[in-house]
This record gives structure tokens, C-alpha cells and sequence, in this order.
């Protein structure tokens, strides 16, 4: 690559462009008296979160079944509590990544690659993101989730690009070392220096 790159950079969403703090969903677990982590090990438990990224099932429907879940666990009072909570949650866009990324790579199309539900859109205008990227692969658009190989094909596919031209960064290990073995120059976020550092030594 050079500093003309014009291939591809994708991007994940959650944990590398927004990031959720997390102290008022633990507040109230602890508020609520359950253990810390209940409300996420009920959401992301993989047969009920596989087919809310995958379209399977609709966002709103997903929620419902997080409800049901720590109802029949705990209680009605716990589980509205808690899902009061999580709607409520704070989060941080990371804007500048972004920028940055931009300005390194100016030529370069930035395609965000997320495992998400149904809510993305609406998630992406009310985070004032609807004009940052070129174009959006939602696992629950293309009913393929990361680290199936399927998605990145997908994602290369409709991006008209090939991996050899592009970058992928996510914070999950296993979906970059899918990528990696697809052909993707590809990188693990830890932090947002350490992401423009890789991108700066590719260019």
C-alpha cells in the first residue's frame, strides 16, 4: 500500500467506534441485587443473540426474549429494571478515530462491518453517523455474522473490492484472524494510537 491507498478500510462498531461505559448497568444489577454481568449474559447468549445479528428476528424482538429471559430468572421488577438500564446506557462515539482514519487514508472508502440487529440505522442517525461511511455491511442485512468467512465475502462483494486492498479492524480476535487468513491487512483494537500506528505502517 501507499500513501495513494484507495482499497478499503472496514471497521467494526461496537468496541472500536462506540464505546458503551457500562457503571449504570452495573449500579443497577447491583441495585437490583443480581450479579454483575447478568443483564449482558442473558442478552449475548449465542441462541438468543445469533438470530438478532443474523435477521432472523427483529431487534424489538430480541429485547422481548432478554426480558423473558431474566423474568423467568429472577422477576418482573428485575427484569424491567434492568432493561430500563441498558436503554438508558451511556456511550461515547470515538470521532476522532475516525477522522484521523480519514486523513491518513483520504483516498480510501471506509466501510463500517458490524455485527448488529435490526436497530443499526436507527442507532447510526441518532449517533450523527448516517454520512461518515461509504457503506454499511450489517450482519442482519446479509444474514451472515462475523467470524463466518461468508461475511467477509459478502462484505468484499458488495464494497467491490478485494481483501488484498483492504483493512479490517475489530476488537474481536477471532473475527481478525479470520480476515487475516481471507488476505485482509488486519488488526485487533486496543486503542485508538495503536490502530493509526498500523494503519501509518501499511501506507
Amino acid at each position: 500500500m501507499t500513501d495513494s491507498f484507495n482499497g478499503t478500510i472496514f471497521i467494526d462498531f461496537d468496541g472500536v467506534v462506540r464505546h458503551w461505559a457500562g457503571d449504570d448497568i452495573h449500579a443497577c444489577e447491583a441495585g437490583l441485587k443480581v450479579p454483575t454481568g447478568t443483564l449482558f449474559q442473558a442478552a449475548f447468549d449465542r441462541d438468543r443473540l445469533h438470530p438478532a445479528i443474523t435477521g432472523a428476528v427483529c431487534h424489538e424482538a430480541w429485547e422481548a426474549s432478554v426480558k423473558q429471559c431474566l423474568t423467568d430468572a429472577f422477576s418482573k421488577t428485575v427484569a424491567e429494571g434492568l432493561m430500563q438500564a441498558w436503554q438508558k446506557a451511556d456511550y461515547i462515539i470515538d470521532f476522532d478515530l475516525l477522522a484521523d482514519i480519514q486523513a491518513l487514508a483520504p483516498q480510501a472508502k471506509l466501510v463500517l462491518a458490524t455485527n448488529a440487529t435490526t436497530k443499526l440505522a436507527e442507532d447510526l442517525k441518532q449517533s450523527n453517523l448516517m454520512s461518515v461511511f461509504n457503506a454499511v455491511v450489517n450482519s442482519s442485512d446479509i444474514a451472515l455474522a462475523k467470524p463466518e468467512r461468508g461475511f467477509f465475502e459478502k462484505a468484499l462483494s458488495m464494497t467491490h473490492t478485494t481483501a488484498e486492498t483492504s483493512v479490517f479492524i475489530d476488537d474481536n480476535e477471532r473475527n481478525v484472524q479470520v480476515a487475516a487468513n481471507i488476505g485482509f491487512s488486519a488488526v485487533c483494537y486496543q486503542n485508538k494510537p495503536q490502530v493509526l500506528r498500523f494503519i501509518e505502517n501499511l501506507l
